[in-house]
């Protein structure tokens, strides 16, 4: 198995004999291509800790949680008088 170094140092060495600009331009969009996709990607997928604290979760995301009695009120102003059941089997 080639190892990742040699595999940089043979394209390298493949592209730096290349003489045909389309091609070269070609290769070019390719791997700004691959930039693009690796930075989005990199933005949007944050790695894993090996241990998860939810108490240092709560603190990264801000988490205030739920206004209980905000929260019952809602509940009585909806006033939702059908068995659990029955809500459960029409969704």
């Amino acid at each position: 198995m080639i190892d990742t170094e040699k595999r940089k140092k043979r394209i390298i060495s493949k592209i730096d004999r290349m003489e045909n600009d389309y091609t070269l331009r070609h290769i070019e969009k390719i791997v700004n291509k691959m930039y693009e996709s690796m930075e989005i990607t990199g933005k949007v997928i944050k790695p894993v800790k090996e241990q998860l604290n939810v108490d240092e979760m709560i603190k990264e995301q801000n988490f205030t949680g739920i206004n209980r009695l905000e929260f019952d009120k809602l509940i009585s102003e909806i006033d939702i008088q059908e068995p659990l059941i029955d809500l459960l089997k029409s969704s």
